[in-house]
């Protein structure tokens, strides 16, 4: 029986890690996306200087503009 209850401890833990982590992968993806100067959770705190990515973001959309549509004719 002791065997057991160690097996479901362990997935336990186990999802219960996978949960924080992937709660900790989004808010970083969040972070990373919105262009916030500074982005808070609990006891993280992120901050960065937006302004240089969005001119990187412009030099890169502008180098590679998107190709127009092209339309099918029958």
């Amino acid at each position: 029986m002791a065997d057991i209850s160690q097996g479901i401890d362990s997935y336990f833990w186990l999802s219960l890690m996978t949960v924080f982590c992937t709660g900790l992968n989004l808010f970083v993806h969040y972070a990373y996306r919105s262009k916030c100067k500074r982005c808070k959770l609990c006891c993280i705190e992120i901050e960065r200087d937006i302004e240089v990515e969005e001119r990187e973001d412009a030099i890169t959309a502008s180098a590679n503009p998107p190709k127009p549509l092209e339309q099918h004719t029958q």
